[in-house]
């Protein structure tokens, strides 16, 4: 099963111009190429892999970029490769401030594949909420998610709700639940606390220790 990754970066000047965007898509083809040639029977194309990037709405200096990969490993082979050391020599200091750090995880499935069948990436809005799930409360909050899905699901739409377990999970942490939704527009999100049946999905807010919601505008 293939894993997503989910990687938040820092630019180095804001606006977010014309200028990087040519650059990160420069970096995301070179990327492309380097997928290509690793992983030959892996989905080559760019829609298969769901390579995108994506603008912060809260932060405007951070972006993301997320795409499919088979095994965490995979991901981290890549990040090692000449070809990213090529392509961060570019991007260091003019496009990325790499002083401030990243903040990189991927989850355990693929859900974010950018075919027909998966409009999620295509929305004017996704967010990208956090979830960390008390200890050994897992499986409770796995089955009991499970019960008021469709709550969510009847909101946003069935095909614009997504989530997946963190895969690459420090010793010591508490489980993280990821759920990527796509909205027309942030208050779209937030109104979801006003529909009938709300008050099932939130009792959820029990079982975690901290919540992080961020919502963010695809840009490529």
């Amino acid at each position: 099963m293939a894993v997503s990754e989910f990687a938040v970066l820092t630019l180095a000047t804001t606006p977010l111009n014309n200028e990087a965007k040519a650059a990160l898509t420069k970096a995301q083809a070179m990327q492309d190429e380097w997928h290509t040639r690793s992983f030959p029977n892996s989905p080559l194309s760019r829609s298969k892999r769901a390579s995108a990037w994506l603008h912060q709405v809260e932060d405007p200096s951070l972006i993301m970029t997320i795409a499919q990969w088979d095994t965490v490993q995979a991901h981290m082979d890549c990040v090692a490769s000449d070809t990213n050391k090529a392509i961060m020599a570019e991007l260091r200091g003019k496009y990325i401030d790499t002083s401030k750090g990243y903040d990189i995880f991927h989850t355990d499935t693929d859900f974010l594949e950018d075919g027909a069948g998966n409009p999620l990436l295509k929305s004017p809005i996704i967010s990208v909420s956090r979830l960390y799930v008390s200890a050994g409360k897992r499986e409770e909050f796995a089955a009991q998610f499970a019960q008021v899905k469709p709550v969510l699901e009847a909101y946003a739409g069935p095909k614009f709700v997504r989530h997946g377990w963190r895969e690459d999970l420090e010793e010591g942490a508490n489980d993280e639940f990821v759920l990527v939704c796509g909205w027309k527009s942030v208050e779209k999100h937030y109104a979801f606390s006003d529909v009938r049946g709300f008050d099932q999905f939130s009792q959820l807010q029990g079982f975690f220790v901290q919540i992080d919601v961020k919502h963010y505008k695809r840009f490529i």
